[in-house]
């Protein structure tokens, strides 16, 4: 038995799945790439790739300081500004292993979770941290 292959569980989507879904739209489904990703707006920096004419998101026009739509390209001049009228709020805190450990994201916690309530800040390497015991 040592040496004996394990077959392999299909864990694909078929497309029946995806088939039923969208069975009871008129057209189907009618969208593209585009419509399925979220729209940002940043602030180009010296280093943004957008903002450097040989990078593939280069965007035309942009200059460090102007606001851009990661979407569309969009740009809108910094000197300007922008009205933005938040209409929804998310409130969560975000865990990250140290740059110096590695770096890179752990977990994030709603605003009410009840690991919060554990935190301990303390100096470390002349910075203060926020960590959960």
């Amino acid at each position: 038995m040592a040496n004996a292959v394990a077959t392999a569980k299909q864990t694909a989507v078929s497309g029946e799945v995806f088939d039923e879904m969208f069975e009871d739209g008129p057209e189907g489904a009618i969208f593209d790439a585009s419509e399925l990703q979220i729209p940002f707006l940043r602030i180009a920096q010296q280093m943004s790739p957008e903002i450097n004419k040989k990078d593939a998101k280069y965007i035309e026009g942009l200059s460090a300081g102007d606001i851009f739509n990661t979407l569309t390209g969009q740009v809108y001049p910094g000197d300007d500004g922008l009205l933005v009228i938040p209409c929804y709020i998310k409130t969560s805190y975000k865990e990250w292993v140290p740059r110096d450990m590695g770096g890179g994201f752990v977990q994030e916690f709603s605003s009410d979770a009840h690991e919060l309530r554990q935190v301990v800040r303390e100096e470390v390497g002349g910075k203060l941290v926020d960590r959960l015991p």
